[in-house]
């Protein structure tokens, strides 16, 4: 290619042996038998979505099998679903909800999507079978009216577990009727995890493979623990959060740190995976980072 007049400051070559070249003001294509020069005042340049390290942080997107969800909005507060490969092109579709908060999940080739909407007596649980290319009826489900207790989980057996539900789906919600898990059944019956000693609020819920795990305080000594269910959800029990004492102090400071501090510090953040094993990133300096597998 010849130089471009206002100078050009990349050049690449293209599988289909043709080359671009890119100026401060123009885009020219060249090949074997043309050229074609555009002035880039009048080429609209537009990013392809891609996954959202934000997104995941606050549970409006879910990663598994290899695989990326999200919902996100656009500029008109229009809701769609982003999903494909991890890295690799998404596809969006509309998502023919209004929610004022949303929860993503995801396990195997299941899809679940939480639409809380807080001007109604009740919210909306989607669930798809087939990696969010279509959704089943809505499920209504009551939910807790402060936005920090709910939390969705899938697990690869296909239980849908929820933080923050109202055990009879009853409205006004809230009290101990919306403490600890609940399953949810196909008909949108909700059932309450048995967690004989978990004392108050499960947060962080997660599904791992056919584990789920959640955060909380245990009841014989008030101290934060793990709780984990090998059983789909039906039960959790508290469980060591690893052998390593640095660790498991830390994971004890970094919770009553964030107990203490009205939402300004970040609590232990759980990170799931396919296995069933499971990371706890700790808020505190130095960093530290514990594998329960």
């Amino acid at each position: 290619l010849h130089e471009l007049e206002d100078g050009s400051i990349r050049v690449s070559a293209e599988p289909t042996d043709q080359h671009i070249a890119t100026g401060a003001l123009s885009l020219v294509v060249a090949g074997p038998a043309q050229r074609v020069t555009l002035p880039i005042d009048r080429l609209t340049l537009r990013s392809r979505p891609g996954p959202n390290a934000n997104a995941i942080a606050d549970a409006r997107a879910a990663v598994a099998g290899g695989r990326y969800y999200e919902v996100r909005e656009d500029e008109h507060g229009a809701l769609s679903l982003l999903r494909g490969p991890f890295g690799g092109v998404l596809q969006q579709a509309p998502l023919s909800q209004r929610c004022d908060g949303v929860r993503v999940a995801a396990a195997t080739n299941r899809v679940a999507v939480l639409c809380i909407q807080s001007d109604t007596d009740h919210s909306k649980l989607l669930l798809s079978d087939d990696q969010g290319g279509r959704f089943q009826a809505p499920v209504e489900v009551a939910l807790d009216e402060r936005p920090a207790r709910i939390g969705l989980a899938l697990t690869r057996g296909g239980a849908v577990l929820l933080t923050g539900a109202c055990s009879d789906n009853a409205v006004p919600a809230g009290g101990d009727r919306c403490d600890g898990v609940h399953r949810v059944a196909r008909n949108g019956e909700l059932t309450r995890a048995r967690a004989p000693q978990l004392a108050g609020d499960a947060t962080q819920l997660v599904g791992s493979g056919a584990r789920a795990y959640f955060l909380g305080t245990r009841r014989k000594d008030k101290t934060v623990a793990l709780f984990a269910s090998s059983d789909g959800g039906e039960s959790f029990e508290p469980q060591a959060i690893g052998r390593d004492p640095v660790a498991s102090a830390a994971f004890r400071k970094a919770w009553s740190t964030a107990a203490g501090s009205g939402g300004d510090a970040a609590t232990p953040a759980l990170h799931p995976s396919d296995d069933g094993s499971l990371g706890i990133s700790l808020a505190t300096t130095p960093p530290h980072y514990a594998h329960v597998d």
